[in-house]
This record gives C-alpha cells, structure tokens and sequence, in this order.
C-alpha cells in the first residue's frame, strides 16, 4: 500500500462493505457504518461510534421506542436506521454504549462499529491499537472471537499474528551463507 493516498484507501474500505452480516447479504439498503470523516487517525476522534443493536425479530419497533423513552432523554444520540431481522443502527458516544447495555430490555447483543485509522508501520498500528484499547476498557474488555470461538484481547490477538507473520518472514529471509555454514558442519561430521 505504498503511496496509495488516503482517498484509495477509503474507496478501499468503502468498498470492502460493512463489518456487520446483514449489511453484507444486501437484504437492505446500505448504511455507511464507516462514518464520515476519511482521513481520521484515531478512532473516535469526534466522540461518535455506531452501534448495531441486535433484539429479537419483530420488536425493533419496540426497541426503537424504548430507546426513545429511557436512553437518549438522558444521553444524546439517535437512531440511524431500523432494519429487518431484529438490527438496529444507532451512534452516539460511549456512554450511549453503557447505557444501552444496561438500560435496554429487548437487546440480545450490541456491535460496536469501529472507525478506521491509517497505520504506515507495525508502531503506528499498534499505536491506534492501544488507543482503542484505552477508549473501550473505561466501559468494556476489547475482545477478539477467533476461528475457534475462544476469547483473546485485541492488541494480544494483533500481536500474535504479527509475531506469526514475522516467524514466516524469518524462515524465507534465511542467509545462503547460513545454510552453507550448517551444511559444511553436517559434512564434517
């Protein structure tokens, strides 16, 4: 991704479609879970997060009023989209997150929507990585959901799979002069 301007690289991810697998089967029309701002650095920057806010199919109506009635006279955000199959998108701050979760009756699970961050190098990854860690751990533990189902904090699942990917370049980037060093040493023997 070496000289791709910030413009490519949002039409990249605008492309890619949404994190969420409702969004991704087109059964609606499209909701931007991206947000708005391209080029931002940091997640949250603005203070806004979406959310899909999942409850059982045929109440989100119901989910929608309840929303109305005891979370957002206290805490400001709003609605973005009702959808189908029990889904609703809402944005808001991270109190709005805490207060969904603890006031809302008909939820059965709230995605959070991260918004993306440019990183040039493993350090600046990591960088935006711990930022996220730091915003989220005030309300929430970050968790990864791997293949297999099991649990592991973000920058931990990052981490490994950056250590896994340096393990495999280490193996193709082996010296000949190394491998010739061994095999003289295996011959004299």
């Amino acid at each position: 991704m070496r000289g791709a301007s910030a413009d490519d690289l949002e039409h990249r991810n605008q492309r890619r479609g949404s994190d969420f697998p409702e969004q991704r089967s087109g059964t609606s029309a499209r909701i931007d879970l991206q947000g708005e701002k391209s080029s931002s650095t940091t997640s949250g920057a603005d203070g806004i997060f979406k959310f899909a806010v999942y409850c059982t199919p045929g109440v989100e109506t119901m989910l929608e009023e309840e929303l109305e009635e005891r979370v957002f006279p206290s805490i400001p955000g709003e609605v973005v989209h009702v959808g189908s199959r029990g889904l609703l998108f809402v944005q808001g701050g991270l109190e709005l997150l805490w207060h969904m979760s603890v006031c809302l009756r008909l939820t059965t699970e709230i995605r959070v929507a991260l918004p993306p961050f440019l990183a040039f190098g493993e350090a600046e990854l990591m960088k935006g990585v711990r930022m996220l860690e730091n915003e989220l751990t005030q309300l929430l533990k970050p968790i990864f959901l791997d293949e297999n189902g099991s649990e592991e904090r973000i920058g931990t699942q990052l981490s490994s799979r950056t250590s896994e990917a340096r393990s495999y370049e280490d193996a193709v980037e082996e010296k000949p002069e190394k491998l010739s060093k061994s095999e003289s040493r295996t011959r004299s023997e």
